[in-house]
């Protein structure tokens, strides 16, 4: 009984594959898709989603594709609407204020394997910059036509609205306001005591801006030890400093005082601090944001003092002996040099054993001074021994005075090593 069971199961299924299958019949009509261009949305998405963009972001790009293929070239034909303005808050290559065309190229080495890979162009938005806060602005951007050498072909996902515009919200960008220290540090009576820095708003203002420029309290550095130039074409600190229309920045130049000593108010380093700080910036109907607000600059004391690089010596034998006196940094005990002559006055102490023009004479120019010239770091006292091999060898000892300088008066005066004892065997 089972067999004839499985007979007739066999008889029924060959039985209904010889009967002709009708796919209308059995899901209703199947009407080919029309060839169409599109927007091409990220991944699967069915719509594309708006572009939220700043005035500053560069380029946003729209993929349009024809995902139907075709044997030809395709010509795209778009519109341009909404609140943004052609040429102000953005510009589109080929187009004009209303809208423009672009060509999808037909991919002559398309492989079958390269299914995916449809026919496509991409559309570039260059932003603008207006310099204006006028809001958000809206361009959209609607294909309306398109065509290949067979005629006309639709536009949006199978000829519908979908996927058939994009849209752009253009947002003001902040316009930065940026400040620059043309010198971040100085240091004291070098070459030049003017430090230029400007405060610097990085493009050409269409409309004027203000601001104020104050002394930051913590700075150490007192106010009787710098000036500014005031100059034409140069601004002061203060309030109310404007940046005119058409001008990108403002100029200063700080004259930093010699004060002929070591600061009381500088760090360990020997360095004080000056420093400027911008508030309440204003332009009218502009977004400005304030980027680095503070100048700061940096003064390092250029103390020097002037000693004998060895404070005891011994004359054995009738010739001219030199004895240096140096330059040197107070701060860092390093060699310095001079930016102009200094002289420095010497005297032969009282206590000296030795006679002068008996045991020695001094050949320094003539005696009594002995000089640094600018660049150098060191000048000699020259003495000339005229007597040795007496029982008590004499003394000649030299004092150090005080320097006289042509312009640069923070050449301080000598240390401890400012004797010199000379012994004639």
């Amino acid at each position: 009984m089972k067999n004839i069971y499985y007979l007739l199961i066999a008889m029924l299924v060959v039985s209904a594959c010889t009967e002709d299958f009708d796919l209308t019949e059995q899901y209703g009509s199947v009407e080919e898709l029309p060839a169409y261009v599109a927007f091409n949305p990220d991944g699967t998405n069915a719509v594309i989603d708006d572009e939220d963009v700043e005035e500053t972001d560069g380029t946003v790009t729209f993929s349009i594709e024809n995902p139907t293929g075709t044997e030809s070239d395709i010509t795209v034909n778009y519109d341009l609407s909404g609140t943004a303005v052609f040429g102000t808050d953005f510009t589109i290559t080929g187009a004009t204020a209303t809208g423009g065309s672009i060509v999808i190229p037909h991919k002559q080495s398309a492989t079958p394997d390269d299914f995916q890979n449809f026919d496509n162009v991409d559309l570039d938005v260059t932003l603008l910059t207006d310099a204006i806060t006028d809001g958000t602005k809206t361009l959209n951007i609607t294909l309306t036509s398109a065509s290949n050498a067979a005629g006309n072909i639709a536009v949006g996902r199978g000829g519908t609205d979908a996927l058939r515009t994009a849209i752009v919200n253009i947002a003001d960008s902040p316009l930065g306001f940026d400040l620059s220290a043309t010198s971040a540090s100085h240091i004291e009576n070098s070459p030049s005591d003017t430090i230029k820095f400007s405060i610097d708003l990085g493009y050409a203002a269409d409309v004027a801006l203000t601001y104020d420029l104050t002394v930051d309290p913590t700075s150490s550095l007192g106010g009787g030890s710098y000036s500014f130039n005031n100059a034409t074409g140069l601004a002061v600190p203060g309030v109310g400093i404007s940046i005119d229309a058409g001008e990108t920045s403002s100029d200063f130049e700080l004259i930093i005082a010699d004060d002929g000593a070591l600061s009381a108010t500088a760090n360990a380093e020997g360095v004080d601090s000056l420093s400027f700080i911008v508030t309440n910036v204003a332009m009218a109907g502009r977004n400005v944001t304030l980027g680095e607000d503070t100048v700061k600059i940096l003064i390092q004391d250029d103390a020097k003092r002037f000693a004998f690089t060895d404070t005891t010596a011994t004359a054995s034998s009738f010739e001219v002996f030199n004895y240096a006196v140096a330059l040197t940094d107070t701060l860092s005990g390093d060699a310095s040099t001079a930016f102009a002559d200094v002289t420095i006055p010497y005297t032969i102490d009282a206590a000296s054993t030795a006679v002068a023009a008996v045991d020695y004479n001094d050949v320094t120019n003539g005696g009594g001074f002995v000089t640094i010239k600018a660049g150098e770091s060191s000048g000699n006292i020259s003495i000339q021994v005229l007597t040795t091999g007496q029982a008590t060898p004499p003394t000649v000892i030299i004092n150090l005075g005080a320097a006289a300088v042509a312009s640069e008066a923070e050449v301080l005066g000598a240390g401890d090593d400012d004797t010199l004892t000379i012994t004639i065997k």
